[in-house]
């Protein structure tokens, strides 16, 4: 996923966890409720819950990437071995065969 999409991926995760919310946990003075009972949220209390939301996500993005770039790192490290295997292989059959041929010249 590339900067952009991880962006907008971001701010439509935090709206979505921002139109779910129904109480708050920063005082009464943050919230008041409709004449049908439902609480309103301030908007600060919701700025506060938005950056806080974003502080988090934005946190396990960069982990993910981080995890990714580990990933990347070990696949690498991985074909570089199997190339060192091969080659090794390779120099064994050679030296098998130069043996078989010194041993036939005797």
């Amino acid at each position: 996923m590339d900067k952009t999409k991880k962006a907008s991926h971001l701010d439509d995760m935090v709206e979505n966890i921002r139109d779910s919310l129904n109480i708050a946990l920063f005082g009464k003075n943050e919230l008041s409720t409709t004449k049908t009972g439902s609480v309103v949220l301030s908007d600060a209390t919701l700025g506060h819950i938005e950056n806080t939301i974003c502080r988090v996500l934005t946190t396990n993005l960069k982990q993910e990437d981080l995890l990714l770039e580990r990933i990347e790192l070990q696949e690498v490290k991985m074909k570089h071995l199997e190339k060192q295997r091969s080659s090794a292989a390779i120099q064994h059959q050679q030296e098998i065969e130069l043996t078989k041929r010194e041993y036939e010249t005797r």
